[in-house]
């Protein structure tokens, strides 16, 4: 369509064709059965999305090892395979281009959490052994590439972040050797699945909070990972848990930022980021219409956009969009009650899925229990002002009430 001429022209990603530069990004759905295994709900839902008409699709987060994270998928034995090939194939069928996100993430209990600083070389060692058996086996499954989620608190990330990486051995210090771990996993999955394995990584292009990685890390750190042989970038934000725990505080609504952030307040991270590099660099976050995306990428601000909370309210936004229907599509209100969701272990759902997505009751709004919903919604105090009027002042729901 010519008013979307960017955002709905064919693009060369590495070696993929995509016939749109909109890709879903990966989102965690809980839809698994017990101990994480594909489910029948899991291929409908890849199946609505890569029919909505989406150039490329991230298979949602899959652990490589066994810690509890509710139904999360997994891949970390091979009994898993044939369950995730029916996923792939789901999205092959449409003529769409795949990818994984593999997973790691350190011991965490409500008393403790392991950093880098905590563990040992032979749980470093493990944990490359648990992706390159992942990425094997998602191959074998027939996917186009791997990611590699190196963002927010996963494990690849607390290394890169020097909040939390104190290391004082190979695996800390400087920004190469706190990217020592990921490249190391990168390099030991081309070994195990040939040079030609296609692997993507998702980095933080800053982690807002006080001591961690920076936008200038994340430059630094993207140079390394295109030198390693990573043939795109995807580029996100915060997420991190030292200013509060399941993307609660500051450094997590950058992350998923919700209504009261601007739309694409994030961008310019990833703007830099593809000003470091020479490979393709996604872009993530409020980018809620079709003229939004389609202007980001007018400005070559980004090579691809990842549209992820606007396609779980509706899986035909990419159709709607290119057949000027712009005006049918259920608009996200960025309420991050999918995110609220996650944080409980409940199956993906949001509120504006009144009789079911799309009339589908398999996909229904389930709220979080009551009292429960962690995502801050800010709204504002009138309050006197030296004797001049009034001011308005931020005030955060479910915070102590501010003295008047």
């Amino acid at each position: 369509m010519e008013k979307y001429k960017n955002l709905f022209s064919p693009f060369k990603l590495g070696p993929l064709q995509l016939k749109n530069r909109i890709v879903f990004p990966a989102t965690a759905t809980q839809y698994g059965l017990e101990g994480g295994y594909v489910s029948d709900k899991h291929v409908k839902w890849y199946e609505s999305i890569a029919k909505g008409g989406v150039g490329m699709i991230m298979i949602e987060a899959v652990g490589v090892h066994a810690r509890p994270s509710g139904n999360l998928q997994r891949l970390k034995d091979d009994s898993y395979i044939p369950g995730f090939k029916r996923i792939v194939d789901t999205i092959h069928k449409e003529g769409i281009p795949c990818g994984v996100q593999l997973v790691h993430w350190l011991s965490v209990s409500t008393q403790y959490r392991a950093e880098p600083s905590t563990i040992d070389l032979k749980e470093i060692e493990t944990m490359t052994e648990q992706y390159v058996a992942a990425a094997k086996r998602a191959f074998s499954a027939g996917v186009d590439f791997v990611q590699l989620h190196a963002a927010h608190a996963y494990s690849f990330a607390s290394f890169l972040s020097p909040a939390a990486n104190r290391r004082k051995d190979e695996y800390g210090g400087s920004i190469k050797k706190r990217a020592k771990a990921l490249l190391d996993t990168i390099a030991a999955i081309k070994k195990a699945c040939g040079d030609n394995a296609l692997i993507n990584c998702r980095i933080n292009g800053d982690d807002f909070i006080a001591g961690g990685l920076t936008n200038y890390h994340a430059c630094e750190t993207a140079k390394l990972l295109e030198e390693a042989g990573v043939f795109y970038l995807d580029v996100s934000a915060g997420g991190r848990y030292e200013d509060g725990e399941w993307y609660s505080g500051y450094s997590g609504q950058r992350c998923i930022p919700p209504r009261e952030y601007s739309e694409c307040c994030n961008l310019y991270l990833m703007e830099n980021v593809k000003k470091a590099v020479n490979i393709p660099v996604q872009g993530v976050g409020r980018m809620p219409m079709p003229e939004v995306a389609e202007r980001v990428l007018q400005e070559n601000r980004v090579d691809v956009v990842g549209i992820c909370r606007p396609i779980i309210v509706d899986p035909e936004w990419p159709n709607k969009a290119r057949e000027g229907r712009e005006k049918e599509i259920n608009r996200c209100i960025y309420c991050c009650h999918c995110i609220d969701t996650q944080r409980h272990f409940m199956p993906l759902s949001c509120p504006l899925w009144k009789e079911g997505r799309d009339g589908d009751p398999l996909f229904k709004f389930e709220p979080v229990p009551e009292g429960t919903r962690m995502h801050t919604t800010v709204t504002y105090d009138k309050l006197p002002y030296a004797g001049k009027g009034h001011i308005y002042v931020p005030h955060v729901e479910h915070f102590p009430a501010r003295d008047k």
